[in-house]
C-alpha cells in the first residue's frame, strides 16, 4: 500500500493512507451501559467504554496528534486524521472517507492525502494530486488482508480508524473530574495520570503498521521511557464517556527533559525535551455516514 512521501527527521513518523478499526458491533444502536455512567467506579468506566470501542459501528473522527523535540532545535511533527466510517466490525474492511494530513516543522507544506473505501472500491488522492485514482482490485485485496492480520494481531479496544488501544493507558489515580457536555447530552469526564510507557510504546506499534497513525521517536528521545533518565513534567489522560457508556473524547499530554543515565556535575544538564499531546474525538456514534465514491477515472 502506498505512503505518504518520507523526510528525514530527528522524529521518525507515519500518517498511513488507510485506517484501523475495531471488532463486533451494530451500525444503528450505541451501546448501552449496564448502569448510568456517573455510578460506575473510574476505572471500571474507563475499561467498559474502551472495549465498547469494538461495537461503535458508525460515526466520525477526528484525531490529532503532535509530537515536538528539542535536542538543540525544535523539531515539531504533526499529524490529523479525520473522517467518517460504516460497518466497522470484525476484520472486515469498513467503508470510510479520510482526510490525513502530515506536516513538519523543518520545511515544506502541509501533505494532505484523501482515501475513500466503499464496497470493493478503493479510492485514493495522494498527496499534491488534483484528482482520487481509483485503485485496482489487487490493490483492494492486498489492503484488506493486511487489514484483517493486523486487527486479529492488536488488543481489543481499539480507536476507531486508528492502531491504537488505550486500555492500559492510565495509573490507578483514575477518577470522575465532573461532567461536560457532547453533542449535546451529559458525559463524565475521567482524568487521572497517564501510563507513558505504555502511550509510546503503542505509539511506535501503530507506527509500524499499514492501517493506522502513530510515531517512532528516536534513540535520544526514548530515553523518556527511562526514569533514571529522565524527569516528567506532565503525563495525563482525559476522558470523556456519555450517557450510555461510550468513550467520545481522549485526551493525552505528556513532556518530560531527558539525559544521560547518570547525574554526575558535568552531566546535569538536560540532553533535550520531548512533548507529546493526543486528541481524539468520536461523534454520531451509531448514525449511519452518508459515503459516497468520488469521482475518479475507472469509477
Amino acid at each position: 500500500m502506498a505512503r505518504p512521501p518520507a523526510r528525514p527527521s530527528a522524529l521518525v513518523a507515519v500518517l498511513a493512507l488507510l485506517a484501523t478499526a475495531g471488532c463486533g458491533g451494530s451500525d444503528d444502536q450505541p451501546t448501552e451501559a449496564s448502569e448510568p455512567a456517573r455510578t460506575r467506579e473510574p476505572r471500571a468506566l474507563y475499561e467498559q467504554a474502551v472495549r465498547g470501542l469494538d461495537e461503535v459501528g458508525s460515526g466520525t473522527l477526528e484525531a490529532d496528534l503532535e509530537a515536538r523535540l528539542t535536542f538543540g532545535a525544535t523539531q515539531t511533527l504533526t499529524l490529523t486524521e479525520a473522517g467518517a466510517f460504516n460497518g466497522l466490525g470484525g476484520t472486515a474492511f469498513p467503508d470510510y472517507a479520510l482526510e490525513l494530513t502530515a506536516g513538519e516543522s523543518s520545511g515544506g507544506d502541509e501533505e494532505l492525502t484523501e482515501v475513500v473505501h466503499l464496497g470493493e472500491s478503493l479510492f485514493l488522492k495522494p498527496a499534491g494530486a488534483d484528482a482520487f485514482q481509483r485503485q485496482t482490485g489487487e490493490s483492494v485485496e492486498r489492503n484488506a488482508q493486511v487489514y484483517t492480520q493486523e486487527t486479529a494481531a492488536l488488543p481489543p479496544g481499539r480507536l476507531p480508524l486508528l492502531a491504537l488501544t488505550p486500555a492500559d493507558w492510565v495509573e490507578d489515580d483514575l477518577r470522575v473530574d465532573g461532567e461536560e457536555k457532547v453533542e449535546g447530552r451529559p458525559a463524565t469526564r475521567l482524568a487521572g495520570t497517564l501510563a507513558l510507557r505504555a502511550f509510546l510504546l503503542d505509539l511506535e506499534t501503530a507506527k509500524r503498521n499499514q492501517f493506522g497513525l502513530g510515531l517512532e521517536l528516536t534513540q535520544d528521545a526514548r530515553r523518556l521511557l527511562d526514569a533514571s533518565a529522565s524527569e516528567q513534567d506532565k503525563a495525563t489522560i482525559t476522558a470523556l464517556v456519555d450517557g450510555e457508556g461510550r468513550l467520545r473524547r481522549l485526551e493525552v499530554a505528556l513532556a518530560g527533559d531527558v539525559g544521560p543515565p547518570t547525574t554526575t556535575a558535568a552531566e546535569s544538564d538536560p540532553l533535550g525535551r520531548v512533548e507529546v499531546d493526543l486528541t481524539v474525538a468520536l461523534d454520531e456514534l451509531g448514525q449511519t455516514q452518508d459515503i459516497t465514491a468520488p469521482d475518479a477515472p475507472g469509477a
